[in-house]
């Protein structure tokens, strides 16, 4: 397991982060190899205290405070079914970076010693983009990983690296003799480490490094632009995709019987491409699409390669499979929530439900789409946790912001929208019916936010809804493709709709005076400074996009 702080400084001031945001900081760490989140943060507000409550220094708020904790339980539910995939097996990356650690501490200053810091000279955003658009993935390691971890890697690469113990560039001149291969960014090792036997060491790193570099399969590429294309004559591509590189990130597991690849789309705009995945893992006898937001798992087709569409930030489990027998080890229960626990983890189990349910070969031509109904006007909206008026249903002609009505403006909380709809039996035949919220709209440029990340899309529903059908929970929409499958829930004749739909705590908060800490600052000192204050302010809040019954059929 390979835990990280996450969701630090996400989408700054506190109460502005969504769950949409949580799964893009998420899905990033996931792609870095990240399997157990700790996340930041859950500030403790006693009671009585004025809502939204406390927040918690540089970190966004995870708990009943924001209006949007009732879809948590499907949020945690990615998480948990994405850390589990992601603990099985072991890691599979062809390509690692042999980090130049005494070259960071070379050129370190007292004070100022940082390995993170230090590194950016040497892994350069040019150097880990063009590792990673050839198709691979990347560990990291220094000396001691690579004298201790055991793995052989087809491919090791040195980036920017000067200084070299003695002992390292033995190692590296046996993985190279052993078949593996090396590339060098910039330069060669040509001195040794520290100050002790300074002048002979460096001779004899000289000596290893000439020796090591005459070898058919090392060689130095003098400018990072020519990595990628030096990777991919080096080793196959574990996936590759034929445009959109840089949005596509991807992290494979290797199992006893098969790969589990995740799958995610980094940007803001959907991705339509071609992929391939590394030989080894297509000639597997079954291929599945695993769902890692509601565990259902549709066959796939993947040899030679397949259609790769993704929704802005929307992320997806290949899994591959050579072991039919695994089913019976399983019984089909391998996505379920109550199987989801480290406790249940077994590899064959892991396999079963995309073994049992891949067998059949899947079309990539798109479904054919008709509308049923448009459902852009027609609802009544409620506030329940307002008072007065508000908590009474009102018709709407239109879907607005709450914060375009004044009396809703700084309204943090829940409102339900709710109609009804008339559908025909024959209308019902569809292989899957889907209410669509519409669409999110990317973001062009980065917010003024000093540090964190946050979604660069901005959502169609502000910010999260729990969606019910004649009185049953059908789902929870809160990350692209704003839409869910209801069909199973419809019924001939008359059917009610219910959305609900909850906003930001931030809205609550822009309505109230801030604090005053100069009395504080005087007798203390000022410790700190108030998280981005002048950023608060009421967000966009509702149903605001382009509402569709939509039917589906496979052509």
């Amino acid at each position: 397991m390979i835990s990280a702080e996450t969701w630090t400084w996400l989408n700054s001031p506190a109460f502005s982060a969504t769950p949409l945001d949580m799964k893009v900081e998420a899905d990033r760490m996931l792609l870095q190899g990240v399997n157990l989140f700790v996340g930041h943060g859950w500030p403790y507000t006693p009671p009585g205290v004025q809502e939204p409550g406390y927040a918690f220094y540089a970190a966004a708020v995870f708990n009943h405070h924001q209006p949007w904790w009732n879809v948590m339980p499907d949020v945690n539910a990615y998480l948990q079914r994405t850390s589990y995939l992601l603990r099985q097996g072991e890691p599979a990356n062809d390509v690692a970076l042999l980090l130049p650690n005494d070259d960071v501490y070379a050129a370190s200053e007292p004070g100022k010693v940082s390995l993170s810091a230090g590194m950016h000279k040497h892994v350069t955003p040019v150097v880990m983009e063009q590792v990673l658009d050839a198709g691979h993935n990347v560990d990291f390691l220094d000396d001691e990983a690579l004298r201790d971890s055991g793995k052989r890697y087809p491919l090791i690469v040195l980036p920017h690296v000067t200084r070299m113990p003695v002992a390292t560039l033995e190692r590296l001149i046996r993985h190279v003799e052993g078949d593996g291969k090396l590339i060098a960014v910039g330069s060669k090792p040509s001195l040794a480490p520290g100050y002790r036997d300074a002048a002979a060491q460096a001779e004899l790193v000289r000596q290893l490094s000439d020796r090591l570099f005459a070898l058919p399969g090392a060689q130095l590429v003098t400018e990072e632009a020519a990595l990628g294309a030096a990777v991919g004559k080096a080793i196959a591509p574990d996936f590759r995709v034929s445009a959109q590189a840089a949005s596509i990130g991807f992290i494979r597991r290797k199992l006893a019987d098969g790969d589990i690849y995740f799958i995610a789309n980094t940007s803001n705009r959907e991705v339509r491409t071609t992929a391939t995945v590394a030989s080894a893992s297509a000639t597997r006898k079954h291929a599945a699409w695993w769902n890692p937001h509601d565990g259902t798992v549709t066959p796939a087709s993947v040899h030679p390669s397949f259609a790769l569409v993704l929704a802005p930030y929307e992320s997806r489990v290949l899994v591959l499979s050579d072991g039919a027998s695994t089913v019976a080890n399983a019984g089909g229960t391998a996505l379920r929530p109550t199987a989801i626990s480290p406790a249940a983890s077994h590899e064959g189990s892991i396999l079963a439900n995309a073994n049992a349910n891949a067998n059949a070969t899947a079309t990539a031509d798109a479904p054919r789409v008709v509308t049923l109904a448009d459902l852009g006007s027609g609802w009544r909206l409620s506030f329940p946790g307002a008072d007065g008026a508000l908590a009474q249903p009102r018709l709407l002609d239109r879907l607005i912001s709450w914060t375009d009505n004044p009396a809703t403006r700084y309204y943090s909380g829940i409102g339900i929208y709710s109609r009804n709809i008339t559908l025909e039996a024959s209308q019902l035949q569809s292989q899957a019916i889907k209410l669509d919220f519409g669409q999110g709209t990317p973001l062009e440029s980065t917010p003024k936010v000093p540090a964190g990340m946050r979604a660069m899309l901005d959502s169609p529903i502000r910010e999260a809804a729990v969606v019910y059908i004649n009185g049953r929970r059908a789902g929870a929409v809160w990350h692209p493709p704003y839409q869910i499958d209801i069909g199973k829930l419809l019924k001939p004749g008359d059917n009610r709709i219910e959305v609900q739909v909850a906003n930001l705590s931030i809205n609550l908060l822009a309505g109230q005076e801030r604090p005053d800490y100069r009395l504080l600052s005087a007798r203390y000192g000022q410790r700190f400074v108030p998280q981005d204050t002048h950023l608060i302010s009421p967000r966009p809040s509702g149903m605001l996009g382009q509402v569709r019954l939509l039917s589906e059929t496979k052509q």
